[in-house]
C-alpha cells in the first residue's frame, strides 16, 4: 500500500486524500488546527458541480443557500454593472465555510484517511532530489513522517513549499502583487432593510486600490473590506473608514457583531504557480494558486485540483512519483481550469495602475462590461476585434493607462498560445522556455 500524506486539512488536499484513500492509498492528513476550529465562521460561494466532479457527495443542503444577485460598483457609487442571476440553486450557491470543512472531514473519515490534527508541521524532509516526507511535532519532539509522495495543501504560506530547496524551481513565496488582505465581519440588520441588488461589490471603496463588498440580508449585513497588499498593509484605522462609509450608505448597519471580524487575512489572488510538481511532491489549492485572481476565492478550483491529482497519482501506479509522472496532473489541470484565469490575472495586474477616478470613467463609458467581469465567475471571454478597438478609443482621457490596458487585453490572443506551448511531456528545456512565456503575461 503505497504511503501518501497530505500537509495541511486544505479543501484540495481533502478532496485527493479522499479519492486516493477509497482506492486503496495509505493516506495521512497532518493538520496543526484542532478539528473544530477548521474552517472560517462565514458563508462563500462555490458550484455543486465541483462536488460532482470530484466524485465527492453534495453536503447537506441546511448549509447553503441560493447565490445572491450581484452588481459590480464604481468608486463614486454612481455606475453599476449587474451581473447575470443564476435563478436555479444547481449551480451556483453561498455555503457555510465551518459546514463544509465538517462535510469534507465525513467523507475522508469514510474513505478511510488517517486525520491527524493539532499537530505543527515543522517543514519538509528531503533526501537528494525527492520530497520523502515532513518533519512534525508529536509530543513536544520533532518526527520525521516519510511518505512516497507529498501532497502541499498547506496554503498560500505553506511551510513546505517555502522550504523546498531553489534547484526544484518552486516558487517559496507569492509576490505582493499577488496577494489581498482582507477584513469581513457580520453586523445585525437593525430593520431587515433590503438592497437591489442584495451583492454589490465596489472597486477603489474610499478611492483606494481595492474591492470591498456588502451583502444584504434580511437579518445581517456581510461587509468584507480589503486592499492589493503592493499598495500596502490594510490597516485597522482604513478598516474602520470603511465600514464607516457602508454606514453612512446604510443606516440599518447594526453595531451588534454577529460574526467575523477576527483578523486581517492575507488572501492569495493567484493564477496557478508556473510549477507545482517535483520529484515526490505536488502542491495543490492555495499552495498551489489555485484561485480566481480578482477575488481570491479558491473553494471550487481546489476541490476540482484535488481530483486531478488524484487521478494522476492512480495512473502512475506503482511507478514513481517523479516530476516527470506527475507533470500530467499540473498539465492536465491547466489546460482544463488554471488557463481560464489567465485573462482575470491579467485584469487584475491592471487595476493596480489605475485610479478610482480612472474605474469612474470606465464603467460610465462601458468601456469594460459585463461580459468582462463575468470571467471572475469562470465564463469564457470572447472579445472580437471590434469590442477591443472599441475599448483602446474609448480610453483617449485616460492616455496614461492605454499601455496597461492594451497589455492586459493582450492576454485574449496569448492564452491560447500559452496552453498550446506548454509541454505535455515533462522536458526542462521545453518547460523553461514555457515558463518564460507564462510568466510574459
Amino acid at each position: 500500500m503505497r504511503k501518501i500524506v497530505v500537509a495541511g486539512a486544505g479543501h484540495g488536499g481533502l478532496s485527493a486524500a479522499i479519492n486516493l484513500a477509497r482506492d486503496g492509498y495509505d493516506v495521512t492528513v497532518v493538520e496543526k488546527q484542532k478539528r473544530e476550529d477548521m474552517g472560517y465562521d462565514w458563508e462563500d460561494a462555490i458550484e455543486l458541480s465541483a462536488f460532482d466532479f470530484a466524485g465527492i457527495a453534495r453536503p447537506d443542503e441546511s448549509i447553503y443557500i441560493k447565490s445572491h444577485h450581484m452588481a459590480y460598483m464604481s468608486p463614486n457609487g454612481q455606475h453599476i454593472l449587474r451581473m447575470p442571476y443564476d435563478k436555479g440553486i444547481g449551480r451556483r450557491v453561498h455555503m457555510e465555510r465551518k459546514g463544509l470543512t465538517a462535510h469534507l472531514f465525513a467523507e475522508a473519515d469514510k474513505a478511510g484517511v488517517k486525520l491527524v490534527f493539532e499537530t505543527p508541521i515543522v517543514g519538509p524532509v528531503i533526501d537528494g532530489d525527492r520530497v520523502a516526507g515532513i518533519k512534525i511535532i508529536d509530543g513536544g519532539k520533532e518526527v520525521i513522517l516519510e511518505s512516497e509522495l507529498l501532497i502541499d495543501a498547506a496554503g498560500m504560506d505553506s511551510v513546505v513549499r517555502s522550504q523546498l530547496p531553489e534547484s526544484f524551481g518552486i516558487v517559496k513565496d507569492f509576490e505582493d502583487r499577488n496577494i489581498f488582505n482582507a477584513y469581513r465581519i457580520y453586523f445585525d440588520n437593525t430593520t431587515g432593510a433590503e438592497t437591489d441588488p442584495p451583492y454589490n461589490v465596489t472597486f477603489f471603496h474610499r478611492d483606494k486600490p481595492g474591492i470591498s463588498w456588502t451583502i444584504v440580508d434580511k437579518k445581517f449585513v456581510d461587509i468584507i473590506v480589503g486592499k492589493f497588499k503592493m499598495s500596502g498593509e490594510l490597516t485597522m484605522d482604513e478598516v474602520e473608514d470603511y465600514i464607516g462609509d457602508f454606514r453612512s450608505r446604510y443606516p440599518f448597519v447594526g453595531e451588534k457583531v454577529l460574526r467575523g471580524g477576527e483578523q486581517i487575512m492575507r488572501i492569495p489572488i493567484s493564477r496557478m504557480l508556473p510549477k507545482i510538481v517535483y520529484n515526490g511532491y505536488a502542491a495543490v489549492g492555495d499552495s498551489a494558486g489555485m484561485t480566481i485572481p480578482l477575488s481570491g476565492s479558491g473553494l471550487v478550483l481546489s476541490i476540482m485540483g484535488g481530483k486531478y491529482l488524484a487521478d494522476c497519482v492512480k495512473d502512475i501506479g506503482m511507478g514513481a512519483f517523479s516530476l516527470r509522472n506527475l507533470w500530467k496532473y499540473e498539465y492536465n489541470y491547466f489546460q482544463e481550469q488554471g488557463q481560464n484565469y489567465l485573462l482575470l490575472d491579467a485584469f487584475k495586474n491592471f487595476f493596480t495602475y489605475v485610479t478610482a477616478d480612472d474605474i469612474n470613467y470606465i464603467l460610465r463609458k462601458k468601456i469594460l462590461t459585463e461580459q468582462q467581469f463575468s470571467v471572475a465567475d469562470g465564463e469564457p471571454l470572447v472579445l472580437p476585434i471590434k469590442q477591443l478597438l472599441h475599448i483602446v478609443l474609448n480610453c483617449g482621457p485616460m492616455i496614461k493607462i492605454v499601455p496597461h490596458l492594451v497589455g492586459a487585453l493582450s492576454a485574449v490572443p496569448l492564452t491560447p498560445v500559452i496552453a498550446k506551448s506548454m509541454p505535455k511531456e515533462y522536458d526542462e528545456r521545453k518547460f523553461q522556455k514555457w515558463k518564460k512565456l507564462y510568466l510574459s503575461l
